[in-house]
């Protein structure tokens, strides 16, 4: 059995870097469509499409992001508390930690995973829709590339609103963690020194890998999707496929995404 599942490996990655030159040509197809955003009729198309991708969608997640963000607060605040050694202030040593944990390591690959389960998979179930019933034809047909209607303004959007999200998710942990604090210790701090802490921990790098994670993890999220939804043929039951497979493999690269920004952070 094992050795089975051993001589499927070169396979397996044979696949994957098939796959990931199919999507870096995807990416560059669409960027190449980006012209057509000067002709006024499909911009306006181009731009009804992003706002829908970006707020309509990205809102129904801000309760999501919140409410995961609140209960992750309490109990980061709860463990670092508990982890505290005995020859250091809390709140400095708290600050460092909430930054490792939450802007470093919990921000980003929480509001990724949301991403990919919300509205990933229904970007990749839209596309697989309209792949089973031709309707990519009628659209070619018509002069409206498929990919400018519908990969472009998710490759534009996804990333801006895995951004909101993150930073969501950081505003709700900072203030329901200064609540937290507040409330449970005996040793109150004003608000303004609480951000004074946490914005001391930061710096310019910290800020670049979470930008990288965010922009380029957002790319490749909208790119699987879109993909998968487009390999979808004759049986409807390709569509269920189509989400699973691209699932996979975007949660295979966006956690590895996230991983070896932070190895290279902590380097």
């Amino acid at each position: 059995m094992s050795t089975n599942w051993l001589a499927r490996i070169p396979y397996v990655l044979s696949r994957l870097i098939y796959i990931m030159l199919d999507l870096i040509g995807l990416l560059l197809t669409s960027v190449s469509h980006s012209r057509l955003l000067l002709i006024q009729n499909k911009r306006i198309i181009f731009w009804r499409l992003f706002n829908d991708q970006l707020f309509k969608a990205g809102t129904k997640s801000v309760l999501v992001v919140s409410v995961i963000a609140i209960l992750l607060s309490w109990l980061v605040t709860a463990r670092a508390y508990s982890l505290l050694p005995s020859n250091i202030q809390f709140y400095d040593y708290y600050a460092q930690f909430f930054v490792i944990a939450v802007v470093r390591e919990i921000g980003p690959l929480i509001c990724g995973l949301i991403l990919i389960a919300r509205s990933a998979s229904t970007i990749t179930y839209e596309i697989g829709h309209l792949q089973l019933n031709r309707q990519f034809e009628a659209l070619n047909a018509m002069a409206m590339p498929p990919i400018f209607f519908f990969l472009l303004p998710a490759l534009l959007a996804l990333p801006l609103r895995l951004l909101m999200m993150v930073f969501t998710f950081i505003f709700v942990c900072f203030i329901s963690s200064f609540a937290f604090i507040n409330i449970n210790f005996n040793a109150p701090i004003i608000f303004i020194d609480f951000i004074n802490l946490i914005t001391s921990q930061l710096n310019v790098l910290e800020i670049i890998a979470l930008l990288i994670k965010v922009t380029l993890g957002g790319v490749l999220i909208a790119l699987i999707s879109v993909y998968f939804g487009a390999k979808v043929e004759d049986k409807f039951t390709d569509v269920s496929e189509a989400i699973s497979r691209a699932t996979s493999l975007q949660l295979l690269v966006f956690v590895s995404l996230n991983v070896g920004m932070s190895v290279i952070n902590y380097l």
